[in-house]
């Protein structure tokens, strides 16, 4: 039998025992095989490259990393003096724009100090030329009709009368003008009414008293209504 690379041969009986005194039970087998493993020298190498390989790459990347540190860190710095002079200079900016508000607060005061008396004096000018014009006044104004209440019987020559046609016949005129400090006829709006009480609105905001008292003339009982 050809002994096998690896593997111990196993000891058969003795030649000079015959088959007839060979008995199975008698049989003890040898020592169990054993296998016997060996690291060639290619495995060796392989595997000592390998580790030079993983320690080349562990190196490399270590490199790479540390560039990366100190580029970053570099860039952090020069943007980190960046903003520190930009701070530096807004800084500066407000500091001149604190100086000239303070500058103009100040101009504003003395300024307001010395316009003071002539604002009131202004406005005691205004209201006694208020009162020289006359401290009452009568405003008329007529709206648009509607289309239901036929032709108006109101006439409007000027600015300063209105003449009202009293349908009466048995008299020789039955037109009768009424004068006025101020006549608004349909046609006017709200602006140009408001532009005659407005001195009468600015003596009120100036401390003084006045009054606008308004009424309605009803044309079916000719009676007024405030």
């Amino acid at each position: 039998m050809a002994e096998q690379s690896g593997f111990e041969p196993r000891k058969l009986p003795s030649s000079s025992s015959t088959a007839s005194s060979f008995d199975h039970d008698d049989y003890k087998p040898g020592a169990p095989l054993v296998r016997r493993y060996s690291i060639s020298a290619a495995s060796a190498l392989a595997q000592s490259e390998r580790t030079t390989l993983r320690s080349a790459t562990t190196f490399l990347f270590g490199q790479l990393a540390r560039e990366d540190y100190l580029e970053l860190r570099q860039e952090a710095s020069e943007l980190h003096e960046y903003s520190n002079a930009k701070l530096e200079r807004v800084t500066r900016y407000l500091g001149v724009l604190a100086n000239k508000t303070r500058k103009l607060d100040q101009f504003a005061l003395e300024t307001e100090a010395r316009i003071s008396p002539l604002i009131n004096e202004k406005r005691r000018f205004f209201n006694d030329l208020s009162t020289a014009k006359g401290n009452i006044k009568i405003y008329c104004r007529a709206r648009p009709l509607f289309e239901d209440e036929g032709s108006s019987i109101v006439e409007y020559p000027d600015d300063y009368n209105i003449r009202v046609n009293t349908g009466d016949d048995a008299l020789s005129n039955p037109k009768k003008d009424f004068k006025l400090d101020r006549v608004y006829g349909p046609h006017v709006g709200q602006a140009e009414l408001f532009r005659d009480v407005q001195p009468l609105v600015q003596s009120a905001l100036d401390g003084y008293k006045i009054c606008i008292w308004t009424n309605q003339l009803r044309k079916d009982t000719t009676n007024g209504r405030i």
